[in-house]
């Protein structure tokens, strides 16, 4: 399964499936926000926000519960945890980091994400392979969402050097 994901002025991040269809949003409450709502074609509605005191996990929420995590860690790297036993690794490949890869637990790549930046829209652009061999380990639509955040904060960090 292949998506594609269509930004403006990297505020505002429009899914959509192979077939062209519109899946969901991804729309960051302000321009230099880390805080971002995902809004699904079903209407459900997933806020994600910086938790804690030093601001270094990022929680997923849906209708008042934690339903996730984003956590960062010393190489650089994004571990996502959906509160399963599961645990994802999300983390730049290719010389300058040039894409992305969603890892499970045992190494497994679960999907490769490709950066576009589109300098007539001054945003980026992604197309998110998922692999078919694990495609029921994606957690339906909002894994591509999910990533599609983490990747543009790994973008906006990677002067950096880290996420």
């Amino acid at each position: 399964m292949v998506y594609k994901i269509k930004g403006v002025h990297n505020r505002h991040f429009e899914l959509f499936d192979e077939n062209d269809n519109p899946a969901g949003r991804l729309d960051y409450i302000n321009l230099l926000s880390s805080k971002a709502d995902i809004t699904l074609a079903n209407g459900n509605v997933y806020h994600i926000a910086h938790a804690g005191i030093f601001g270094i996990s990022i929680e997923i929420e849906h209708n008042d519960n934690v339903i996730g995590t984003l956590k960062f860690n010393w190489k650089s790297q994004v571990i996502i945890n959906f509160g399963d036993s599961e645990t994802y690794v999300f983390k730049g490949k290719g010389f300058w980091h040039h894409h992305y890869v969603l890892l499970d637990g045992a190494g497994n790549e679960l999907a490769i994400i490709h950066p576009d930046f589109e300098w007539s829209k001054m945003s980026h652009d992604y197309e998110i392979e998922m692999n078919p061999a694990h495609q029921d380990k994606a957690k339906n639509i909002l894994l591509p969402l999910i990533l599609t955040f983490c990747a543009n904060l790994a973008i906006s960090t990677g002067a950096s050097g880290a996420i």
